[in-house]
């Protein structure tokens, strides 16, 4: 590792906030010794974003290496130092005292911020008035996937989800609620963690602090939420080793049952069994809310065509009535800046990513998984898809045909005139065989449902463009 000079990080902390007088966000990291991890922590918080306003604060927990010689050289730079070994939760409630932006984000020594990770955290939470936390990506030096967002099990134990995977994935790339965000990288309200207290000083000096703030602030009446464009690498196991038996660590097994005795009647209601089976669903359904997958040939290009701005606002419609929606372009295509809208609104889009190895059959039964209804566009994705998602589940299928192709067909062929009704005699026979097939069929207009209800297609809805 190459630890920045004194004078490279002295340089960069004194452009970024000598003369900070009004901070968007206060940055809270505790540190015990391993001073090259803090300074390279430090380098990446000072060059991220340096058009954010930052107030950062680091608390020194009695370090007997060379922290307590070069914190104080460093301009602007609030430094704690604990009179004994506080610990990280203490340690982290004494700088949130001293706070004075809006927002904190508590930071591990042995993190490194990406560029854009700071302004991603502090964007999710402000514009969002539902939000009370938001937490990072966190990968590997090696640039594997440590942690999408945590689960919580009903037994009070975790799960960091994507562990060790691809961290470009479709499934990693979305916003969304989720049970936890590590303590690693967590950005919360200043007045909300207050009022809740801070971290509970019962899970001293370390472990299950940041669940059980995550859990406080839903019982709050706020949202705890994953933001995949904020990326931090996390040099797990620096701070505190990897040996559960051991050290700090040990206090991970200590503080389970704290943790399920405080939160038992929350876990038992609304948290899955622990199972990898319940992965899919469990990264999720956090408030367990009905999700809908939508099927069509390509992201809603919205702007540019009438079909494309009718999904967009059914999709719209889907989340303010509650779903949870997932989009599956039958192209593969993360086409944009379509598709980066839809993430921002935390709609999972299932494109196709080169690292990732899985065809588009296997795209479709994976988000199967965690579905309760699938709204399928256009007969020759119903012709395409349907086998398959029939195969593989049960739930319902709303047919959505965009509009009556085969009317379409005859009426052109009428106004040519053009004498052969093959073309649009088949298609009409694919229509009705997706629409007979489904479990009800969406039409654009009254007109059309008729033709569907002459043709004994009963369970119909209309939509129009």
């Amino acid at each position: 590792m190459t630890v920045p000079g004194e004078d490279t990080l002295a340089a960069s902390s004194r452009l970024r906030l000598v003369s900070v007088s009004a901070p968007s966000v206060s940055v809270v990291i505790p540190v015990f010794n391993q001073w090259g991890v803090t300074a390279r922590c430090l380098k990446s918080l000072f060059e991220c974003d340096p058009d954010v306003a930052i107030q950062v604060i680091v608390v020194d927990d009695v370090s007997s290496d060379e922290t307590p010689g070069h914190l104080p050289r460093l301009p602007g730079v609030d430094v704690l130092r604990n009179g004994s070994n506080q610990g990280f939760l203490r340690s982290c409630n004494r700088a949130a005292s001293i706070a004075t932006a809006p927002y904190i984000l508590f930071l591990n020594n042995d993190t490194e911020l990406a560029e854009g990770a700071l302004r991603a955290l502090l964007e999710r939470i402000q514009n969002d008035d539902s939000i009370g936390v938001v937490g990072s990506k966190l990968v590997y030096p090696d640039g594997r996937l440590q942690e999408a967002g945590g689960i919580i099990w009903s037994d009070a134990s975790g799960w960091n989800y994507g562990r060790f995977d691809a961290p470009q994935k479709p499934e990693y790339a979305f916003s969304r609620d989720v049970d936890y965000v590590s303590g690693a990288s967590l950005l919360v309200s200043t007045d909300l963690f207050r009022s809740i207290g801070g971290f509970d000083d019962r899970y001293a000096p370390a472990y299950y602090e940041d669940a059980d703030l995550c859990f406080a602030v839903r019982a709050a009446g706020k949202r705890v939420v994953f933001e995949p464009r904020s990326v931090v690498t996390h040099y797990e196991g620096v701070s505190s080793g990897t040996d559960i038996s051991t050290g700090v660590k040990r206090y991970q097994e200590i503080n389970k049952p704290k943790f399920l005795d405080k939160w038992g009647d929350v876990l038992a209601s609304e948290h899955l069994a622990p199972d990898a089976s319940n992965v899919a669903r469990a990264a999720r359904y956090r408030g367990r809310r009905r999700s809908i997958l939508v099927i069509d040939s390509y992201v809603p290009l919205h702007d540019r065509e009438a079909g494309s701005n009718r999904l967009h606002h059914l999709v719209t419609g889907f989340i303010e009535n509650g779903y949870r929606v997932a989009f599956f372009p039958e192209n593969g295509v993360a086409m944009e800046p379509y598709t980066s809208e839809l993430l921002s609104r935390g709609v999972e889009v299932l494109y196709s990513d080169s690292a990732d190895g899985r065809d588009w059959r296997t795209l479709l039964v994976d988000a199967l998984k965690a579905v309760d209804i699938v709204w399928l566009c256009r007969p020759e994705l119903c012709c395409k898809c349907l086998p398959l998602i029939r195969e593989h589940s049960n739930v319902p299928v709303l047919y959505d045909t965009i509009d009556l192709h085969h009317v379409r067909m005859r009426m052109q062929a009428a106004h040519e005139n053009k004498n052969d009704d093959t073309a649009w005699k088949h298609m009409q026979e694919i229509e009705l065989a997706c629409a007979a097939a489904a479990d009800a069929t969406i039409v654009v207009t009254d007109e059309e449902a008729a033709v569907m209800r002459a043709a004994g297609i009963d369970v119909i809805g209309v939509v129009p463009t």
